[in-house]
């Protein structure tokens, strides 16, 4: 609604602003001009047509404390993944929070050594 307001000059740019970053995440909040424009677009993003034909077995591994891309996201890509006939596994890490390779790394070798292993 505000958006739609904005456009009718009835609320201005700079109160615009304002509300983006009270509401806006950390990323969006630190991203201006292009760059916010192409944090929107892949925020926006949708794969679900492309998960429904994957081909061949996936492994997600999630931190449980992600508040960037909660957990429920990762079950409906699995899903999405088992509806179109493909396997998929979900691992969910405790105490890890979005970023598994920085926060998690031990667990990210282990899961890789066990997919090439088999």
């Amino acid at each position: 609604m505000l958006r739609g307001l904005n456009r009718f000059h009835l609320v201005s740019d700079d109160r615009m602003e304002a509300i983006r970053q009270e509401r806006g995440s950390a990323d969006y909040r630190a991203a201006s001009g292009v760059m916010r424009d192409v944090l929107v677009k892949v925020v926006n993003e949708s794969y679900e047509t492309q998960l429904l034909s994957l081909g061949v077995p996936v492994m997600l591994l999630w931190g449980v404390d992600d508040q960037e891309v909660p957990v429920e996201v990762a079950e409906h890509a699995m899903r999405l993944i088992e509806q179109g006939g493909g396997v998929a596994e979900l691992e969910v890490l405790a105490g890890v929070g979005h970023l598994v390779p920085t926060e998690a790394p031990e667990d990210l070798r282990r899961v890789v050594k066990e997919r090439l292993e088999r």
